[in-house]
């Protein structure tokens, strides 16, 4: 019905000259899993529209779209409306790294030519140095994280901690959380402590990468710790209804060659219930 609703006020605005764009005309937006793309159309936007919000993620930041791909083997459109214009486009199925497109810039339309090609130029280049970027870090410092086996249960909010990029001075944490609960939920960036343990039953550095289960993590007979500065946290979507899931990223300081450490994540509470996760980073 929302989207309904979205694209009925776009037609009253297109009545007075009704126009068709059939799908060869329309430009291609490449995507990849577990990445951002980023669109921004150069001014305000006033309403946007997407038909697949089960396989796609879509926020808007500003006068920025950021979209992710949530599945393989999923393609939608997305309709665009600017102050000046209705932009149209097709979201190809997630596909490689080298291919995608990290930033899609469209110039307003007071742009002359020759500031339009400009823009395109720095655009192309920019989305090259990106996308080179990206595949060095996915190949040099990007670890997946093991789940440690625990169970979960109906009702609660699931809180997983998918990956981390390790740069000179910095970690990047990738977490998802799923609303399994009959309620809804609101996401609040997460507060990163370093939790101190006070028993050793296991090497942290034989639990490096990895999500530990409520079961192992008291092992440690930990203490909460000192708070670390957060330098910065997004995520795609704050509210969840039930069935719902969204992903988000933290940053926060760390080397990459430094010895394992204890780290929590506290995302608040849910139903009276502390809703944090341990990892070993």
């Amino acid at each position: 019905m929302k989207v309904i609703a979205t694209l009925a006020i776009g037609a009253i605005s297109l009545a007075a000259a009704a126009q068709t764009t059939t799908f060869t005309e329309t430009p291609h937006i490449h995507t990849t899993l577990n990445h951002f793309t980023v669109i921004d159309p150069g001014e305000p936007i006033s309403m946007f529209a997407l038909a697949d919000h089960s396989n796609f993620a879509l926020e808007r930041n500003g006068d920025k779209l950021f979209v992710e791909p949530l599945r393989e083997n999923a393609a939608t459109n997305l309709f665009i409306w600017t102050p000046t214009r209705q932009l149209i486009y097709e979201i190809d199925p997630a596909g490689e790294l080298s291919k995608m497109d990290m930033l899609v810039r469209i110039p307003p339309a007071g742009h002359t030519a020759q500031q339009s090609a400009i823009t395109a130029s720095a655009a192309d280049e920019n989305r090259r140095q990106l996308s080179m970027q990206a595949q060095d870090d996915a190949v040099m410092r990007s670890e997946s994280i093991t789940l440690d086996d625990q169970k979960q249960q109906p009702g609660e909010i699931a809180v997983r901690v998918e990956e981390v990029l390790r740069s000179k001075d910095r970690l990047l944490i990738r977490f998802s959380l799923r609303n399994q609960s009959s309620d809804p939920f609101r996401v609040t960036m997460p507060d990163v402590f370093q939790p101190h343990p006070t028993e050793a039953p296991i090497s942290l550095l034989s639990l490096r990468d990895h999500q530990l289960s409520q079961q192992t993590a008291s092992r440690f007979k930990a203490t909460k710790g000192s708070p670390i500065d957060v330098i910065h946290a997004a995520v795609l979507t704050p509210n969840l209804e039930p069935g719902q899931a969204t992903t988000g990223v933290i940053t926060i300081g760390g080397s990459e060659p430094s010895a394992p450490m204890l780290y929590e994540l506290d995302f608040g509470s849910f139903q009276n219930h502390a809703l944090t996760v341990e990892v070993v980073l």
